[in-house]
């Protein structure tokens, strides 16, 4: 899906294409190759083995300034801004889910009903609909939560704990219809991340280029990864 997005120099758009099509799980020479065996979608380049996950979450964002945030369009319909508190430490509401609507292409912080920052995202490049199986390359519509915090091949990454039940059986039924290629699963290693060194930041947003997963700039990622804990619940919208 393309965008109405500032323009660029051509060049630098080829090479945003160039990179985005070799944007798959272990093609990346620079990273370990994930096992066939784990039927991811995008994954997380995995700690070493005698490390805690609590040394990869990304660094606090307690003293995040206006430009932290990136408020794309008005207050969606149904909720209250407040984007002015978000430069606020002292005023700030602790962060109490994540909000992802895909028609929009943004991803809010949210505390109770007020939205306290809005970020334009980028999603799976398989479009707006449900995700049915593995490799559909589509982002996932549903209720999750934040499992862990790792470094990537995206900057930081924020798994989900897709697929989740009603996904399973999402699945199962698709499967009945014949509408799933055979051998294909549910999917997983859905998450929140950022973008490769080799990707400009903003651009990168203009194209959904996603295997499943949603995508911010990497000083976005960091923000959100510093306010957002293991646990906290991600809805995602149509």
């Amino acid at each position: 899906m393309v965008r109405p997005f500032p323009i660029f120099p051509i060049p630098l758009v080829l090479a945003f294409v160039a990179a985005c099509g070799r944007d798959v799980p272990g093609a990346d020479p620079a990273a370990p190759a994930v096992e066939p065996a784990a039927r991811v979608d995008d994954a997380p380049l995995r700690p070493a083995p005698s490390a805690p996950v609590a040394s990869a979450q990304a660094p606090a964002a307690s003293a995040a300034s206006p430009t932290d945030t990136v408020p794309t369009g008005p207050c969606p319909p149904g909720w209250a801004c407040d984007y002015a508190a978000f430069a606020d430490p002292a005023r700030r509401a602790a962060v109490s889910s994540l909000l992802v609507q895909k028609a929009r292409h943004q991803l809010h912080l949210v505390a109770g009903r007020t939205i306290l920052a809005s970020y334009s995202v980028a999603l799976g490049s398989g479009g707006l609909g449900q995700k049915l199986y593995e490799g559909d390359k589509t982002t996932p519509i549903g209720t999750y939560k934040i499992t862990g915090k790792y470094p990537s091949r995206w900057h930081t990454y924020l798994a989900i704990d897709y697929p989740a039940p009603a996904d399973v059986a999402r699945h199962a039924a698709a499967v009945e219809r014949g509408e799933v290629p055979k051998g294909k699963g549910a999917g997983s290693a859905i998450a929140i991340h950022g973008h490769r060194q080799d990707q400009p930041s903003r651009l990168h947003k203009a194209f959904d280029w996603t295997l499943g997963c949603v995508a911010l700039d990497n000083d976005e990622i960091d923000v959100v990864a510093g306010l957002a804990p293991v646990g906290t619940p991600v809805v995602i919208e149509p």
